[in-house]
């Protein structure tokens, strides 16, 4: 198997601090490595370095057989591609957008992206098995990056996931905030049973209807007009197989909406309430709480649901 990406005797760090050293790791083609370590750990450092956006401080990284300082950016870039952690998007990009921006290293530098790069591009996501993205829009203000604009979206996303080859037709929704709120009406709305888990999600959006503003990003145009004409202004009753997970000290949407949606839920449902936490689950311990709560649920709901 061709090494692909090779580092020796690789030290990394910072100017005046290492945070690693003497790191050996070979990878070969279509091998998947994951580096697990604690926040603050180097995790981060390691892989600015193996991308060569920091200077090692010993040894070399060796990309293809080559050494990675010998090579010009451009091929690079070429050769390696770099998903961030997070990404704070500034327009409402397409993820087909985002992964187009790939094959900038393959253009000239005003040239605009050809019909074989638009190829390229949805060959990648074709690979990857996220057809569906071309459906969903990245937004700045979606606590997770991705939002999408209204309840037809997911719907739309659900019945292109449904006929997925490598999928056997069960799905659970996951949704934070106003994710929860759609995801509540797409799973009401569906005659077979999807399980659901919301994060601080709002019962109702009457200040969203009340509000003045013409450009309200973060539920996405399309929703907010559905919600000014007086639909899906309360979230649904009906949806059974709920878990509401609630931040009790939640500033954006009070913790009484959490008791709204439990109620309006059939059975089997839970309301779990996370005592000091807040809107985003900022603090790990909430979040990681709220993790296993919902993969718990799931765990245990999928299965009563073949396709």
């Amino acid at each position: 198997m061709a090494v692909m990406l090779e580092a020796r005797g690789l030290g990394y760090g910072y100017p005046g601090r290492a945070v690693g050293r003497d790191l050996n790791l070979a990878l070969g083609a279509g091998e998947v490595l994951c580096v697990l370590g604690p926040n603050g750990g180097g995790k981060t450092t390691l892989f600015r370095t193996l991308l060569g956006l920091l200077e090692a401080q010993a040894g070399e990284v060796r990309l293809q057989g080559e050494s990675l300082d010998a090579l010009p950016r451009g091929e690079v870039a070429r050769r390696m591609g770099y998903v961030p952690q997070g990404h704070a998007a500034q327009f409402a990009f397409t993820v087909r957008d985002v992964v187009l921006m790939g094959r900038t290293a393959h253009i000239g530098l005003f040239a605009a992206p050809g019909a074989a790069d638009r190829a390229a591009a949805d060959r990648a996501i074709e690979v990857l098995g996220i057809g569906a993205g071309r459906l969903v829009r990245v937004t700045v203000d979606a606590p997770g990056g991705v939002d999408v604009e209204r309840i037809a979206d997911l719907e739309a996303v659900l019945e292109h996931l449904a006929g997925h080859p490598s999928l056997d037709g069960r799905f659970g929704l996951l949704g934070s905030s106003l994710g929860g709120f759609v995801a509540l009406w797409v799973a009401s709305r569906r005659h077979r049973v999807m399980p659901v888990v919301t994060w601080n999600a709002p019962a109702n959006l009457a200040s969203l209807a009340a509000s003045l503003s013409a450009d309200v990003t973060s539920p996405g145009a399309a929703l907010v007009a559905e919600v000014r004409a007086g639909r899906h202004l309360d979230a649904p009753a009906g949806a059974s197989h709920v878990l509401v997970v609630q931040g009790q000290a939640d500033d954006v949407v009070p913790p009484g909406h959490a008791q709204i949606l439990f109620e309006r839920a059939g059975k089997p449902r839970e309301l779990c309430l996370l005592p000091g936490a807040d809107h985003r689950l900022s603090d790990p311990f909430h979040r990681l709480e709220a993790v296993k709560r919902s993969r718990d649920w799931f765990t245990h709901h999928l299965h009563t649901e073949p396709a």
